[in-house]
């Protein structure tokens, strides 16, 4: 960020209404309408826009000896940076309040119409209460020095200037007079299309030379009390160059005998920048006049501009061989933190394995020494439910630790682990954080420059809510669902309760309320909390076994199933239905892995005859199949599009990545046929590209399923339960 002050007229004669209606006015080139500039903000001692510049005339007259109360200035950013309009206005206001006029009256608008976004600041000088003038006292490093602490606060790049931000420190520290002399050699470097051709091409710009020793010349010949135009041209002459004037009043500097030109102003900016500068330089020089014989004439050249190499081959060379093996050593400690993470998961789930079964265990001991005390049945009955509903509250918190622990335990991308050594101070991870960032912005300028090339290209973009992929939204649901598990596991062990001891019975509290009776062959839930029947669910499938008989209203065994499926109870009931909203719930919660099985069925089929073509089953299966290869929502687009209006007898092909031939086919009795049709030789391919679908498919699936624990409900563990439980209630 920049903050540039504007001077005002050297007659003091700076007015609040011109200044103001360049800020906020415009017209429209076509239709010469009037329009606002930008989005504008007036301090609260002003009334409105259209009398605010009346104002602040009426109160600077209040001080007389103010010959010029209009201070002007501006914030700037660098091009590509978009503030919002709560940035841009805590800059300006920062500024203001820095510079001491946070009660004076201004004027501050946005302009968002050159490649950097700036903001001006219109101040008048003269305080509205007390009528005095205020001139800031060195204004110019106030600024900038707010303008480093802006940089930091809001995260823009920054810029350089007599303040730099000390990061160690966290504030922004005044440059010494090295660090200025250094700062002044950068600003001999060269700029735009100049510093492309130095860095891409490694040849030294036109602009780097001029602005190294003859624009130093040009300074000392400048500081005679008398020179011309003659002198000028002699001087350039001698280093290979010569200055032309253009038609607008602009003059250039051009290499002898070579097309290459550039600006004087950018090259000679104490002579030629602004036209404060240029009307002086020509006012001491005369008018002007191209260069003669005589001038060209007046000495040797001493130097000439050539487009030599700026770098050494040799270093140039060792510094990328030296990159390419600090990027190597870079790859391999990433491949040993990787390592080191599977290592670490697999240790847990060996660990988490042991606490199940341990879990486990301890339930099946406690049973056992429950049943073996003499006690009546009602007693047994309630210490049972009790037992059982405490192991099922440890089994569920430890699902939801083993879920949040698999996911820190599932490491870093590679992009991921080398932002984190990059930001711990690792200067190879730095270098390749920057590559990658070149690299990215070298595509970026190529396709602007392609798109903005084309005139006749149409740019389409949604009309209403914009949904960017399916695979974008899934990346989310398990974190989704581990807060979901966390909600019910807190639900579940905040659970009390209730024994009535000449019954026998067990009332469990959850949420305050009375959702579960346990009368020992069979469980009543009374809540359509979901906590409260995934706690019932699990306490029956403890007690009973997987084989489960649910009775009651339809809506309710439907809300039940569904709560099974959802929160992986991997529970069988009786009823068929309800099985059927299990299957349903889970082809809903796992598409993509039951895709992922698809795309290898398909995958094995090819194998076996990797030329020959083969069918489809259905839409379906063509959906399966084009949307692992290029993504849900865009495969699914590319078979609606082949099968719109597909007339009887109508073929239509289409070729995917030049691997194989995608058929679609309405038959003469309007059966619709799909076909796979691989090119000659490239069996292998399609199976490859299949197999990395399903891989990716099935990777995306496991981040979407919740985490399910192990499905270990074998039928000697059911029967094991069944006769525990013949034996608690003494039906054996």
């Amino acid at each position: 960020m920049l903050a540039p002050i504007s001077n005002g007229r050297r007659d003091k004669g700076t007015s609040f209404k011109r200044l103001k209606d360049y800020l906020t006015k415009e017209r429209d080139p076509e239709t010469g309408e009037e329009m606002f500039r930008g989005e504008m903000i007036l301090s609260d001692n002003l009334a409105s826009l259209e009398t605010a510049h009346l104002e602040m005339t009426g109160i600077a007259a209040h001080n007389p000896l103010c010959k010029d109360p209009v201070y002007h200035f501006q914030i700037t950013w660098h091009p590509g940076e978009r503030p919002i309009r709560e940035q841009w206005q805590t800059a300006a206001l920062r500024t203001l309040r820095d510079l001491g006029f946070s009660e004076h009256q201004y004027l501050i608008v946005a302009h968002n119409d050159k490649a950097h976004f700036h903001i001006h600041i219109m101040v008048n000088k003269v305080h509205p209460e007390t009528y005095r003038a205020h001139t800031p006292y060195y204004d110019m490093f106030t600024l900038d020095k707010a303008m480093r602490e802006l940089e930091y606060e809001q995260g823009w790049m920054e810029a350089v200037g007599n303040y730099r931000w000390d990061k160690e420190r966290g504030i922004a520290v005044k440059n010494t007079r090295e660090e200025m002399r250094a700062l002044s050699v950068r600003e001999r470097q060269a700029r735009g299309k100049a510093a492309e051709l130095e860095h891409y091409h490694d040849a030294e710009s036109l602009q780097a030379y001029v602005k190294g020793k003859p624009a130093a010349d040009l300074q000392m010949l400048l500081a005679r009390h008398t020179v011309g135009w003659s002198d000028v041209h002699a001087m350039l002459h001698q280093y290979g160059l010569e200055m032309h004037q253009g038609e607008q009043g602009g003059y250039t500097v051009q290499s002898i005998g070579s097309g290459i030109r550039v600006k004087a102003s950018d090259v000679f900016r104490r002579a030629f920048a602004g036209k404060l500068n240029r009307a002086e330089t020509e006012r001491k020089l005369g008018p002007w006049r191209e260069a003669s014989l005589e001038d060209r004439a007046g000495g040797d050249r001493s130097d000439q501009y050539e487009q030599h190499s700026t770098r050494d081959p040799e270093k140039r060379t060792q510094r990328r061989e030296e990159r390419e093996h600090a990027r190597q050593e870079l790859k391999h400690q990433f491949a040993v933190y990787r390592t080191d993470c599977r290592e670490r998961q697999k240790a847990y789930t060996v660990d988490v394995r042991k606490r199940r079964t341990e879990l486990s265990d301890q339930l099946k001991l406690a049973k056992k020494q429950i049943r073996a005390q003499e006690l009546p049945w009602p007693v047994k009955w309630a210490q049972l439910s009790r037992t059982v509903a405490e192991h099922v509250v440890q089994q569920r918190l430890l699902r939801v630790e083993a879920l949040r622990e698999r996911l820190k335990l599932q490491g870093l991308t590679y992009q991921q682990w080398v932002m984190g050594k990059a930001e711990a101070g690792d200067k190879a991870a730095a270098a390749q954080l920057r590559g990658w960032r070149y690299h990215d912005q070298r595509n970026i300028n190529k396709l602007d420059k392609v798109i903005a090339s084309e005139r006749d290209t149409l740019h389409l973009s949604a009309g209403g809510p914009f949904d960017e992929s399916e695979w974008t939204e899934l990346t989310n649901d398990r974190l989704r669902e581990l807060q979901r598990n966390e909600q019910i596991a807190r639900i579940i062990a905040a659970t009390r309760w209730t024994i009535n001891r000449r019954s026998g019975d067990v009332h469990y509290t959850v949420g305050g309320k009375l959702a579960l009776v346990d009368r020992g062959k069979t469980i009543s839930v009374l809540t359509t909390d979901e906590a409260a029947m995934v706690l019932g669910l699990e306490i029956a499938m403890k007690k009973y076994g997987s084989l489960i008989n649910a009775s009651g209203p339809e809506v309710w065994k439907e809300q039940v199933a569904r709560a099974a499926a959802r929160n992986a109870v991997f529970i069988q009931f009786t009823d068929a239905r309800m099985q059927q909203i299990i299957f349903a719930e889970q082809m809903k919660l796992d598409r993509l892995g039951m895709m992922a099985k698809q795309l290898l069925d398909i995958q094995a089929q090819v194998a076996n005859r990797p030329e020959a073509s083969f069918q489809l089953a259905d839409r379906d299966a063509a959906y399966v199949l084009m949307g692992g290869i290029f993504g849900l929502v865009r495969g699914r687009g590319l078979v609606n599009d082949l099968h719109g209006n597909l007339q009887l007898g109508e073929v239509r092909r289409t070729n995917i990545k030049n691997i194989f031939y995608f058929d679609i086919t309405r038959t003469a009795d309007g059966t619709v046929t799909y076909t796979v049709a691989p090119m000659t030789g490239k069996g292998a391919e399609l199976t490859k590209l299949l197999h990395d679908a399903a891989g990716q498919m099935g990777k995306t699936s496991a981040m979407q399923r919740p985490a399910m624990g192990q499905v270990g409900h074998k039928r000697e563990q059911d029967r094991e339960r069944k006769k525990s439980h013949e034996k608690d209630f003494g039906l054996e």
